[in-house]
């Protein structure tokens, strides 16, 4: 797992009318579990693009029924602060060269290399839901997918009329359209490419194909694009 996000989970709530209210009304522990649930259908809808750590302060009371899974952990930072604990995580990340994010509005929760996401804006994206996309409109994106690629000289100019992979294009964005972020879809698209046809460049260190696959992608708003896609 090369990018790593660390949230620094009281400040996500406190950041929040929504899950602001719920602590109000029912209390840190219930604040706490909505946090978590809409994380795990977050990271569900990523597709695994991150691995996800919640950070809360001190002891893992009314938490201790809480499973990690491959891609969320959560911690709960003990004696120490939830800001120490994330920036020695960030730290040791960037260390052997993984991408850290640091989810938080503390301007003293920063660590060297370290991207930010305003605790509001990834609220936003942890309840936002992907728009639907007409399942009869995919063969024509395919095919417009591909002659943009063509006049990017980065196809042959047969592709186009190459009916499997118009097809196997199809199928990848009627499923993952709307549902997966730019960056994973535009490289599960790049993999068919591969896969069918001659790639230009190829081989291609500065990623000039998926660059032009992303911009495709984007202009044609086909998927969700994450806060880390921005």
């Amino acid at each position: 797992m090369s990018r790593r996000v660390y949230i620094d989970a009281m400040n996500v709530i406190r950041s929040n009318p929504s899950l602001a209210r719920v602590e109000e009304e029912r209390g840190n522990i219930a604040a706490r579990h909505e946090l978590l649930r809409l994380c795990r259908e977050y990271v569900a809808r990523e597709g695994g693009s991150a691995e996800y750590t919640v950070v809360f302060d001190g002891g893992d009371s009314g938490l201790d029924d809480i499973k990690d899974t491959n891609l969320l952990l959560v911690i709960c930072s003990g004696e120490k602060t939830a800001d120490e604990i994330i920036m020695e995580r960030a730290g040791d990340a960037r260390a052997v060269g993984q991408e850290a994010w640091i989810v938080s509005n503390d301007a003293e929760v920063r660590a060297a290399g370290t991207h930010t996401i305003r605790s509001e804006d990834f609220y936003d994206d942890l309840i936002r839901r992907p728009l639907p996309r007409e399942p009869e409109s995919q063969d024509e994106l395919a095919r417009r997918l591909v002659a943009h690629l063509i006049a990017a000289g980065q196809l042959p100019s047969n592709a186009v009329s190459d009916s499997g992979l118009i097809a196997d294009l199809a199928r990848h964005l009627e499923y993952y359209s709307g549902a997966m972020p730019l960056q994973k879809l535009a490289k599960k698209l790049e993999s068919i490419f591969r896969e069918r046809t001659r790639v230009k460049p190829d081989p291609d260190p500065q990623k000039v194909f998926q660059r032009e696959l992303k911009a495709f992608l984007a202009t044609e708003n086909v998927c969700r694009q994450s806060l880390m896609d921005k």
